[in-house]
This record gives C-alpha cells, sequence and structure tokens, in this order.
C-alpha cells in the first residue's frame, strides 16, 4: 500500500480507499495504520441474515480421571457427515493442514460406507449423475496450486460441490456462495476467526447451522465452559508492524525498483527510511547518486516477495509416473509436465515418463509436511515423499494406499540475542527481549487412521530452522528451587540424579555397547547418548539430602542407552510433566486471550536447568569416555541455564506481543492459577496443566496439578 500510493503521487492521483471488516475490534485504527491517512467509519449493518442455530459441541469423556475426551477430528467428521447426508452444503474447517487433510480422508470414506459412490446430493445436482464422493467432497488449503482453488471456488458456488474441508485459506475474501452449515474442528484461536468461520454458512436470508467441535485442549475447555467470553466479548484488536525490518527492507527493494528514493524521502510513516536506505546501499542493491537512490540489481525484485510471509522460496512438490498409453494422451495435465519415451519408438504404445507438480510449500514448513517417509496428504490421496531436496526447492513424491499419515518430532533451541527489560519479582527474573529460536525436525512417527495408534518411530536429519524474533521469559531462582525442594514440591531439576548417578551411567554405556537400544545408532564422536529412566526419575520423589530413593531409582534394570532423538519419543510416551511443564502448558494457552491473539502467534520452550547440588547429564555426555566428569564432586549449576519457561512470537522480528506479556507477567499467573484450581481433575488433565505424570507400580504417584499450583503459589509470594 505505501509503494502503490507512493507511485500514485508521482502521477497527481489521490486514491480513495474502502477498507471493510465484519470481525475485528478496531477496524477504523487497522484501516488508518494500513493507508497511514485518517478514515470514516461506517458501522451500521444492513445485510440480510437469517436464523443461524449455533451449537458447541464438547466430545465425551472417555477416561474422566484423566481428563481425555474423544477425538475432535473423529466427531467433526461424524456431525459433518450428518450434515452432508441431510443434504446440507457443509464446510468444514480444520486448525492445520495435516487435520484438514484427515479430515477429508475420514468424511470421504464415511459417506461411501453404505451407498455407492455415484450419488444424488441434491435438488441442483440430480440432473449430474456422474458426480462422485470424489468430486463432491475436496479439499481446500495453501499449497493447492491456483487452478485447483479457482475450481472448488466454482464447484462451492454452482453446488457441484457439496461438501469443503478447509484450513483458514478459505475463512474470508473469497466468494463461496451460500454455504448450509459450517462444522470447526477445534476452537479457531481467536474470536474473530471463530466468527469468521461460522459465518462462511448462512450468508442469505435462509437458515444456517454452526457446530464448534472442541478438542480437549485448554483454550477449547475454556470455550466451552465460557461461552460468554465467544458470545459476549469483543473481537481482537488487529495488530500490523509496517516497519518490521525483514518486510520493510524487501517492500524498499521493490519500491526502489519502481520509483529512485530521494535521500530525505520518507516511505510512509516509517521513520527510519533512511537508514533502510543506506543498508541497501551498503549491499549494493541500490546505488546513491547526488541526492537520489536508484535500483542497481538485476533481478525483479517483486518476483522474490512473498505477500503471505517474510520468505519467498517455495518448495514444488511432484509427481513421477511411468504409464504406458499412446502419444495422443500427451497434454492432458495444465500444469507442470513432461514425458520421456522409450527407445521403442516404432512401437505405437510407449513408455511414457511423466513429471507432474501437485503442490506447494514455503521452504520453512518443507521438513515438517514433505519430509523423506512422509505421507503428503493431497485432496485426500496419499503420496508417499522419496525425496526432499531443499537446496533445489523440490519434493519427489509417489502415490500410495496406505492406513497411516505421518507426523514430525522437533526439538527446540533459543538463545537471548539481547535484553530489553528485566525485573525481580517473587524469587525470578522476569524480562523480555530478543531471541534466536532455532527449531530442528528429528524424526517422525507413523499414526494409523481413525484408531490413531503410533505404528512406529523414525529418525531424521534436517538442518534446523532459525527464527530472529522477539520473546518475554522468566527463570527461577535457586533460592525459589531449594524453598520448592525442602518442602518436596520441586521435581524440574531432573539433572540431579543422585551420588551414584556417574557410575550408574558408565555403566549403562557398557553393557548397551555404546548404542542406542531403541535405533542402534552408535554414538558419535565427542557426543554420548542419553541415558533414560524406564520409569521416570522424578517420580522417585528424590530430594538431595532429605532421602536415597535415588537408588531405586538408579538400577541398572530402570536405565537404557538411548540417542537424542529416542530420548525425547521415550520422555514424550511416558508423558513426564512437573510443575514447570504445567505452569508453560497454561501460560501458553492463556495468554491469546490476554493479548487477543491467534494461538498460533505464540510458542512456548520450556528449559528445565540444572542440577541443584547435583551432577548434570549433559556435561556428562561429553566427556571422553576414560576422563571423569570435572561435575563428580561439585555442583553443575555455575555457568549452567536456570529453569526458565520462554515464550516466542512465531512472527519474524514480532508484532509487540512480548513487551505486552511481560507487562501481564504477574495477571497471567494469577490466570493460570484460578483456571487450574477450577479444573474438576484430580491430577491434571489437558484443560488446564497437559497430561498428567504417571506413576508405576509402587512409584510414588505425583500430580502435575499440584506441583504446578505448589510452584504458582511460590512464585506468587505465598
Amino acid at each position: 500500500l505505501r509503494r502503490l500510493q507512493r507511485i500514485c503521487r508521482l502521477y497527481g492521483s489521490a486514491p480513495q480507499f474502502i477498507c471493510t471488516s465484519a470481525t475485528i475490534a478496531n477496524p477504523q485504527t487497522l484501516a488508518e495504520r494500513l493507508i497511514e491517512r485518517p478514515v470514516t467509519l461506517v458501522d451500521q449493518n444492513g445485510a440480510p441474515q437469517g436464523e443461524k442455530q449455533i451449537i458447541l459441541y464438547n466430545p465425551p469423556l472417555y477416561d474422566a480421571e484423566r481428563g481425555l475426551r474423544r477425538s475432535a477430528v473423529l466427531e467433526a467428521q461424524e456431525l459433518a457427515t450428518r450434515a452432508l447426508r441431510a443434504k446440507l452444503q457443509t464446510i468444514v474447517f480444520g486448525r492445520s493442514r495435516l487435520t484438514t487433510e484427515v479430515l477429508l480422508t475420514y468424511l470421504r470414506d464415511r459417506m461411501t460406507e453404505r451407498q455407492d459412490d455415484r450419488m444424488t446430493w441434491s435438488e441442483e445436482t440430480r440432473n449430474t449423475p456422474s458426480l462422485t464422493t470424489q468430486h463432491a467432497i475436496r479439499g481446500y488449503r495453501g499449497g493447492y496450486l491456483p487452478t485447483e482453488r479457482r475450481a472448488i471456488e466454482a464447484g462451492l458456488r454452482d453446488g457441484s460441490v457439496r461438501g469443503v474441508v478447509a484450513t483458514n485459506a478459505l475463512e474470508l475474501g473469497i466468494d463461496i456462495g451460500g454455504l448450509q452449515a459450517a462444522v470447526l474442528c477445534g476452537y479457531p484461536g481467536s474470536i474473530a476467526a471463530t466468527w469468521q468461520q461460522m459465518g462462511r454458512a448462512g450468508r442469505t436470508d435462509a437458515g444456517a447451522l454452526a457446530i464448534l467441535v472442541a478438542t480437549g485442549a485448554l483454550l477449547d475447555q475454556y470455550i466451552i465452559q465460557h461461552p460468554d467470553y465467544l458470545f459476549d466479548r469483543s473481537p481482537e484488536h488487529a495488530l500490523i508492524n509496517a516497519d518490521n525490518l525483514l518486510l520493510l527492507i524487501d517492500h524498499l527493494r521493490c519500491a526502489a525498483f519502481e520509483l529512485p528514493f530521494h535521500a530525505n524521502e520518507a516511505f510512509g510513516c516509517c521513520p527510519f527510511t533512511a537508514d533502510a536506505l543506506q543498508l541497501l546501499h551498503e549491499q549494493g542493491d541500490v546505488q546513491r547518486h547526488g541526492a537520489r537512490f536508484f535500483w542497481s540489481g538485476e533481478s525483479y525484485p517483486a518476483r522474490q516477495v512473498g505477500l503471505r510471509s517474510t520468505g519467498a522460496d517455495t518448495v514444488a512438490i511432484q509427481v513421477e509416473e511411468t504409464r504406458r498409453g499412446g502419444a495422443e494422451e500427451r497434454g492432458s495435465q495444465a500444469e507442470v509436465d513432461f514425458y520421456g519415451e522409450s527407445a521403442a519408438d516404432a512401437d505405437p504404445v510407449v513408455l511414457q515418463y511423466r513429471v507432474r507438480v501437485i503442490g506447494e510449500i514455503d521452504h520453512a514448513s518443507a521438513p515438517l509436511l514433505v519430509h523423506e517417509g512422509a505421507i503428503y496428504l493431497h485432496e485426500g490421496r496419499s503420496y508417499h515423499v522419496r525425496q526432499l531436496d531443499l537446496e533445489n526447492q523440490q519434493a519427489t513424491v509417489s502415490p500410495t494406499e496406505v492406513d497411516y499419515y505421518t507426523e514430525v518430532t522437533a526439538e527446540t533451541e533459543i538463545d537471548v540475542l539481547a535484553e530489553h527489560e528485566q525485573r525481580e519479582e517473587h524469587g525470578v527474573t522476569v524480562a523480555h527481549g530478543e531471541l534466536l529460536v532455532s527449531s530442528q525436525v528429528v524424526g517422525y512417527r507413523r499414526v494409523k487412521h481413525f484408531t490413531h495408534e503410533n505404528l512406529g518411530v523414525f529418525p531424521l536429519d534436517y538442518p534446523p530452522q532459525l527464527l530472529e524474533t522477539s520473546g518475554y521469559w522468566f527463570t527461577l531462582t535457586p533460592a525459589l528451587q531449594r524453598q520448592l525442594a525442602v518442602q518436596g514440591q520441586w521435581f524440574d531439576s531432573v539433572n540431579d540424579y543422585g551420588p551414584n548417578w556417574q557410575a550408574q551411567r558408565r555403566n549403562v554405556r557398557a553393557r548397551d555397547g555404546y548404542r542406542c537400544t531403541q535405533c542402534g545408532r552408535p554414538e558419535a564422536p565427542g557426543r554420548q547418548h542419553d541415558v533414560h529412566h524406564l520409569v521416570p526419575f522424578r517420580t522417585f520423589g528424590y530430594v538431595a539430602g532429605v532421602n536415597e530413593h535415588y537408588r531405586e531409582a538408579n538400577q541398572l534394570n530402570n536405565l537404557v542407552l538411548v540417542c537424542r532423538t529416542c530420548h525425547q519419543r521415550l520422555e514424550a510416551g511416558v508423558r513426564v510433566r512437573s510443575g514447570l511443564d504445567g505452569l508453560a502448558y497454561a501460560l501458553m494457552n492463556i495468554a491469546p486471550l490476554h493479548l487477543m491473539c491467534d494461538p498460533q502467534d505464540l510458542g512456548v520452550h520450556v528449559v528445565r536447568g540444572e542440577a541443584l547440588g547435583g551432577q548434570e547429564d549433559q556435561m556428562a555426555s561429553r566427556q571422553d569416555d576414560g576422563v571423569a566428569a570435572a561435575a563428580d564432586s561439585q555442583p553443575a549449576v555455575r555457568n549452567a541455564q536456570l529453569p526458565t519457561i520462554y515464550l516466542y512470537e512465531r512472527i519474524a522480528a514480532g508484532l509487540g506481543f512480548s513487551a505486552r506479556l511481560y507487562e501481564l507477567h504477574g495477571e497471567l499467573l494469577r490466570a493460570a492459577g484460578a483456571l487450574i484450581r477450577a479444573c474438576p481433575c484430580e491430577h491434571g488433565c489437558p484443560a488446564c496443566v497437559g497430561p498428567v505424570l504417571e506413576g508405576n507400580g509402587n512409584v510414588v504417584q505425583l500430580e502435575t496439578k499440584g506441583l504446578t499450583l505448589a510452584l504458582l503459589e511460590a512464585l506468587a509470594g505465598q
């Protein structure tokens, strides 16, 4: 918009802007920030609207003690099936690309269970006997090719598409006609998005149905228990940061290509245009001649600027197919195809080798969704990913028929780049500033359709994805940890495994042949594998100087050698949660309510920290086999990171949420405490602190909920 207005001014034009929104709380402020000019608000709605039935549906509990509910995906599929069989044109919203494709697969299977695939869907489609379930129920999300998306949109308008399963790509901005039912699989994350998605049904004065199917997560359960939050509160304020450095530099390149800059010219209301132009000059993107900056690059810079993300790189997803067919079949694909013939040129039937691009994905998401071995779901069809070539920006897939899908496991590390503000408060150090977030995909698992059983875990090795952003964090001081430990309410310093740990660790490594007992990977030079407790160490209730429960926990039959990837999987498998984990889970879910932002705008990371007076496992893992750990007789807390919870923004350079979280620190802790105390579960559940910490046999049963509340009381100075 800044570039457009800049060119208009050159030609003496002053266009009038009309900005529209039906759901945000600050339309006037947002419009003024977008066009950087005063606007007049028109807030009277005269559009026709029929009656809409809105249902908030909570799937039934199947394990009341642990607060586990039936899958929202399966429940949404069942409700959408009923709507479609009642001849209602229906849209189903999923929270992610994977959820969308799994829902599409389930829905097509259900709609063909008790009837022929070719069926009459409605009065409008009675004269189209060739209409099949595959054509009548479509998927829609980012990554589909433009021709696919336009065809689906047209089908929704003319009624030939009776059901669509979509991400928020169909939430707004596209005319898809008058749908009659909307099923939301999970709370979309904001009030505005909820009304946008529900508003896709009932665009005329006819009646409509909207159903929100809650997951077991904290935010969804909060909405179910407090429906007034959805119906009575204002939608969220939309925030933008037009001076986000990554975006600004890209658009300054484009603006310089379109029209040279004067040295004293402002780019909209940006306060540091001159500094940014000087940076581009030093990089060689622009050249200065007198008082003006001219574009000096060879390429057209707008080709490299994406409107949907800060990165322009995408990975093409291509299918390689080999088949026999006549030459007249060539050219039937409108997208990127090419063929290679066999040597038998005289034979009228030739072997055809075809490469067809079926979609694309942004570079950062490629290791998550199209890693080698992944099952890539596209329009309900399964494709096996044979190769991901990040350097050449392409993923090669082949059609397959399997009864499972795949999910990745990723590891996150955080480094503090700059600290803007800091304060001490009730035994913690609270701060906000700039962070470097490193996320690396380390493995994936296969998940069986419908039952969601784990069919196996497999390692992966891709370069980490780096994100420079803003974050808020608080660190527990050693004094607070000692206070909790004395009270028997601190089980986060998991690295203090007792006085015999180093000896037992060496014994386990030798016994298991210095190889991971799960995947067989040998130890790499300079990096020893981890030793894992089969029954979680913290469930034994060891407190240094108070008891000797470490002896039972560290018995050799409770220890195995595992690589880092398998260790993470095993930890997740026993659902080890402590007070720190429970608090992080609660804060991650309630912070969006206080910021009035989308939960996907934020990420959370927990560092459990070093031991209080014990040995540190990771330090030991870096020792050579014959060298004793320096920490054998000394505490390992010096120069080590203390237990810390990070909340960071997922947008490069951030939008300003972190400073607000820093201000809200005390309010967030009080809200987390109130929410956890109000939850009716006994030990903890997905609606408050996450899955409970499971005991085993005679092992002490610890409550995640109790540990979290004890930590919150300590943080409140009680």
